[in-house]
């Protein structure tokens, strides 16, 4: 693979990276709103896809990695090709993931936060409710008469 098509294929990978952290902080979006309009239904299914789309941009985060160190090793050998053209690029496409994955940091603070209210209020109704267990009688249920019990009513 020849300098050219490694900068080609880094630059696929990078753009299908933004678009899954793109589309990765629109499903926090429609989390968050699932979370509060306590949709049970929408959150397993964000929960899910919140869950594929991780594992793909680690995927692809890995892949560029791996391409970043190659283009490296091959660009010293046709530096004067990609000199003009990647530098422009990769400057764009690094201003445009810095946006993303600060509105991602945004969402990811607000989810926390919401979790952290939902966390106690359930710990404020698990309290009430083991507290009020204590002071909930229940009146004792007649025993069902056994044979021997019978029988001496009998007599």
């Amino acid at each position: 693979m020849n300098s050219e098509q490694i900068l080609q294929q880094y630059l696929i990978t990078a753009d299908e990276r933004l678009l899954k952290l793109r589309e990765l902080a629109s499903v926090m979006k429609e989390f968050t709103v699932a979370l509060v309009e306590l949709d049970v239904n929408a959150l397993e299914r964000n929960t899910m896809h919140l869950s594929e789309l991780c594992n793909e941009v680690q995927c692809l985060s890995g892949n560029l990695a791996e391409l970043n160190v190659k283009l490296a090793n091959a660009a010293f050998e046709t530096h004067e090709k990609v000199a003009g053209v990647f530098p422009q690029r990769r400057q764009a496409e690094h201003q445009q993931l810095t946006a993303v994955l600060s509105e991602m940091r945004q969402r990811a603070r607000m989810h926390s936060a919401l979790l952290r209210r939902s966390a106690r209020t359930v710990q404020i109704l698990t309290n009430v409710l083991a507290t009020r267990c204590l002071t909930y009688c229940v009146e004792p249920q007649p025993r069902p008469l056994t044979d021997i019990a019978c029988r001496e009513k009998r007599r």
